[in-house]
């Protein structure tokens, strides 16, 4: 099985690219010691989640602050990685207060107009973001415990939303 990845694919797991367009020789990948936060998501991935054989690649670019990753294995398997500076790993928080207007929108679409509505995912979602409320100290401090809050609201919003078939921005709008 042949494995791709793109140039930036760390040294501990090079997949068979084979030749590229104008150019010969191989290409040496980057390490991760020209980027700091790369290279401490590599020692995440190696000290704390025992992986030694990945691959891993940017996912996406965009102006955001948080860069992504796919991280793949050897059988082939991908997950994406978001990375995020330390100092605004809580701006997530707001994506969970952002979905009380989207929460109002949607019920208010169903009172005036008859559109379809889930009173128990909203419960489920209101459940969530006051879960996150309750632990704004926490959050605030950047404690494990209070970005745990905050990524699994963002979880639970997210997922109900989605098993609804409504595909939940950052904005706190919804779309379908």
């Amino acid at each position: 099985m042949r494995i791709l990845a793109s140039d930036y694919c760390l040294p501990v797991f090079q997949p068979n690219r084979g030749p590229r367009l104008n150019e010969s020789r191989p290409h040496s990948p980057a390490s991760g010691q020209d980027d700091p936060r790369l290279e401490l998501l590599r020692q995440w991935l190696e000290r704390d989640l025992g992986m030694r054989q990945y691959g891993i690649a940017p996912a996406s670019a965009d102006a955001s602050f948080r860069r992504y990753f796919r991280l793949t294995w050897p059988d082939g398997q991908t997950r994406i990685l978001m990375d995020a500076p330390p100092e605004l790993r809580a701006a997530g928080f707001g994506d969970v207060i952002g979905k009380t207007t989207a929460l109002a929108d949607w019920r208010l679409g169903y009172l005036l107009w008859g559109e379809p509505h889930d009173p128990a995912i909203d419960r489920r979602v209101r459940g969530a973001m006051a879960s996150c409320c309750e632990a704004v100290d926490d959050i605030a401090s950047g404690s494990e415990a209070g970005i745990r809050y905050l990524f699994d609201a963002l979880i639970e919003t997210v997922a109900r939303l989605k098993e609804y078939g409504i595909e939940p921005s950052t904005e706190g709008t919804f779309t379908a």
